[in-house]
């Protein structure tokens, strides 16, 4: 039985993380053909670094890509004579590379969807600038979309080190340092300034392929959002709360203070992308 076509319009949920990317792939997996993937562990960060490597490397580029792929016995017999050219014979050229690297994204997911499900697609919080995934997605794959899910700065911030730095952050309250303290809220900022202020370049650069979704407005902007993704919006309200209790320090009274004063001593540093993102 012949394999089915794999769709090549994916669709990538993207962001800091504790942005509710993960209540977007919920609703968009129970629209019509859709499946979603979860989070990888940002495997194809390593991936594309390989390909980038490989592509760039000073040998390849010099003795395998400039040459055509031996084709004849008469062109292999020619090449025994010639040591260099032999010692740097290869079948693969650069845009081999991208091929590869396409086929295997596809394998891992565009593959194996649940019955009905044919458009593809996953959510991840850690690709950025540092690795250029998306960018590289946008260019393997010209038909997908990215949504760019981002939820208000301090918001995601303060949930990002309680869902995920809890045992850290009560230490540093009960030791009082304020210098720890610092430093854990500002490693948070900056990862959150850094992803959200390279997804709104890269939807600045292309605005049909990338598209920001403010979390806390899915309702009001859900049809649009629909729209981009050429998907038919689903009816009815979703009634459904995105953001747990324990996503907030509400229940902690001295990390909710340190928090609410880290917020004022250091809003300057996210307003620019705040505002880019549509908050204040």
């Amino acid at each position: 039985m012949a394999e089915p076509e794999l769709a090549l319009d994916p669709i990538f949920l993207l962001g800091a993380g504790r942005c509710g990317s993960t209540f977007q792939q919920v609703r968009l997996c129970e629209t019509g053909n859709v499946w979603i993937w979860g989070e990888h562990g940002g495997v194809l960060a390593g991936l594309f670094r390989w390909g980038g490597e490989a592509a760039n490397n000073r040998q390849l580029t010099k003795y395998v890509y400039p040459r055509e792929p031996v084709s004849s016995a008469q062109e292999i017999e020619t090449l025994q004579h010639d040591g260099r050219g032999m010692a740097w014979m290869n079948g693969f050229r650069r845009a081999d590379l991208m091929a590869a690297q396409r086929a295997l994204v596809l394998e891992l997911f565009a593959k194996r969807l649940p019955p009905g499900k044919t458009r593809w697609g996953f959510k991840e919080i850690r690709y950025g600038p540092a690795d250029r995934v998306p960018l590289n997605l946008l260019r393997m794959f010209p038909a997908g979309r990215i949504v760019h899910t981002v939820r208000a700065p301090f918001a995601s911030i303060e949930s990002a080190i309680v869902a995920w730095e809890l045992p850290t952050v009560v230490a540093l309250v009960e030791q009082n340092d304020q210098t720890g303290l610092d430093a854990l809220y500002l490693k948070h900022l900056d990862r959150w300034n850094a992803i959200t202020g390279y997804l709104l370049d890269l939807q600045e650069r292309w605005p049909r392929k990338v598209r920001t979704s403010r979390i806390e407005h899915y309702e009001d902007e859900r049809r649009e959002l629909f729209a981009f993704l050429s998907l038919e919006e689903p009816t009815g309200s979703t009634g459904t709360r995105i953001f747990s209790k324990a996503d907030t320090a509400s229940g902690y009274p001295g990390i909710a203070r340190a928090f609410a004063e880290r917020r004022e001593r250091f809003e300057a540093r996210v307003a620019p992308n705040a505002r880019r993102a549509g908050y204040g």
